[in-house]
């Protein structure tokens, strides 16, 4: 069987000839433009969009004035590109700059709503896309046309049929986890819309094979009758299939065009992304690829879900590594948190903030999401922030620092606003205290809890929640307000 050989991106892969280092662990730079990794092959690079008005792959800087854009193989302007897409990059630099030729996205998931959704809590909707559960969350997920508030309060924009458009990261349970969301206008019609979805070929004959998109996930199958195919498809090879389904909840494509996404032998390749299943220490699979790490040392213990980089060199379809990189660590804190801005320090790179009466310096990288929804600044970043803006900013902390995973600028509110995790060490019950994320809150029998919750029922449940939001509504560096996520 052939297929149409063309070198399109697989999530956050990159393949070269010339392997760029990675800058240093998980607080490895990011910032404003299309922040993500990369190594060259003939010149690509790979990563995510952060933000507009340059490309940052490993700390290098990548001018798009003079780019063409390619969404989902049309040819069409910036403006069509957004945060949260994995896209691929053919361009030139050298040191810490360059300039982009051309980037590419081209969707995880594409397709029908196939059943009824599922709201988890405040911040989560569990979607079904033809046999794959998609999570969307409200903080990790960017959305095109559309708000999570207003997926979560009107059930008619994703009844089953809807189609939609993903782009994210496979977990280990088998889930696609969206950085970016779409809701197309038009639903889906049997055998007319064009769906889309990436895997591994099993089971190949001259007429079909199985396609395998994660452990946990069934398996596609795509029929080969009118599929446009210019090259050789091979068992265990890693395919973007475009076809049409008969039902919303079918998983047999009916296959139009198939494009390769399998590395060539030798080529040294760099891979972004969650670890899906875990074999052993020397042994993992990171989107649809299988990792050998026999030859690394490991800085800490791999685990399933673990964000990472891996550096290396394919040979007969795996990822010989050379170097791994852990981007996120779980026991990382991670917080969102909304409030003023104090003072700016563009040399330092770093945002000083006030929340509940207590400072917070708050450090921004090449890796920091920028999103502007009070001015709809499309190159938004650290220079066009001033003293006095409300921001919701997405941190994490590492090193002992307090680093900007996304950065967002909003209309101006009175309220300061923290949502966290809370573990036991966190609630002082005796002196009706929370001490966490640097802060210590204090809880007033005026406190308002969300369901009418007593402050004692608070210290004793509180541990157990999700997360919850704490508010301070007026400035008096009391915890006015809380809301719950269980």
């Amino acid at each position: 069987m052939k297929l149409s050989n063309l070198a399109v991106g697989l999530g956050a892969l990159v393949i070269g000839s010339t392997l760029v280092a990675c800058g240093g662990g998980s607080t490895a730079n990011r910032g404003g433009g299309i922040g993500g990794t990369g190594v060259a092959l003939s010149n690509n690079y790979s990563g995510v969009i952060s933000g507009f008005g340059s490309i940052y792959v490993n700390g290098v800087r990548f001018n798009t004035d003079n780019s063409q854009f390619f969404v989902n193989g049309k040819l069409v302007n910036e403006s069509a590109l957004a945060m949260g897409m994995l896209v691929r990059v053919e361009g030139d630099a050298e040191g810490e700059s360059g300039t982009a030729n051309k980037v590419y996205f081209d969707a995880g998931i594409k397709g029908p709503v196939s059943g009824n959704i599922q709201i988890v809590g405040r911040n989560q909707i569990m979607i079904p896309v033809m046999g794959v559960t998609a999570v969307v969350d409200s903080q990790a997920t960017e959305f095109a046309e559309v708000t999570f508030e207003q997926l979560q309060q009107n059930a008619d924009l994703l009844k089953p049929g809807s189609m939609i458009e993903l782009s994210g990261f496979y977990n280990a349970q088998g889930q696609f986890q969206v950085s970016y969301f779409e809701l197309e206008a038009a639903p889906f019609v049997a055998n007319v819309s064009e769906v889309q979805m990436i895997g591994n070929v099993t089971n190949l004959s001259d007429t079909q094979f199985s396609l395998v998109v994660s452990d946990g996930v069934a398996p596609f199958t795509i029929s080969l009758a009118t599929a446009n195919s210019d090259g050789e498809l091979a068992e265990g090879e890693r395919v973007k299939v475009e076809g049409t389904l008969n039902t919303i909840d079918s998983q047999d494509i009916l296959a139009l065009e198939i494009d390769s996404l399998t590395p060539s032998e030798q080529q040294e390749v760099e891979l972004q992304g969650l670890i899906s299943a875990l074999d052993s220490q020397t042994s993992f699979t990171l989107n649809g690829i299988t990792v050998d790490a026999s030859a690394v040392q490991l800085e800490s213990e791999l685990s399933v879900d673990l964000l990472v980089e891996v550096e290396g060199v394919m040979v007969n379809k795996v990822l010989v590594a050379e170097s791994i990189e852990v981007l996120r660590r779980k026991d990382e804190q991670e917080v969102s948190l909304s409030t003023r801005v104090e003072s700016v320090d563009l040399d330092a790179q770093t945002l000083s903030l006030s929340a509940f009466g207590q400072p917070i310096s708050v450090v921004v990288n090449k890796r920091t999401k920028w999103d502007d929804d009070r001015d709809d600044v499309r190159r938004f970043n650290l220079e066009d922030i001033a003293v006095g803006d409300y921001l919701e900013l997405d941190l994490f902390e590492s090193d002992s620092q307090w680093v900007a995973e996304e950065v967002e600028r909003e209309e101006s509110e009175a309220d300061v606003m923290l949502e966290v995790e809370l573990a036991s060490a966190h609630l002082d019950a005796a002196n009706q205290q929370v001490n966490v994320a640097g802060f210590t809150l204090s809880l007033t029998a005026e406190t308002d809890i969300e369901g009418g919750m007593s402050v004692a029922d608070f210290f004793t449940k509180a541990a157990q929640l999700d997360e919850v939001v704490l508010i301070d509504t007026n400035g008096d560096q009391q915890i006015d307000k809380i809301l719950l996520d269980d």
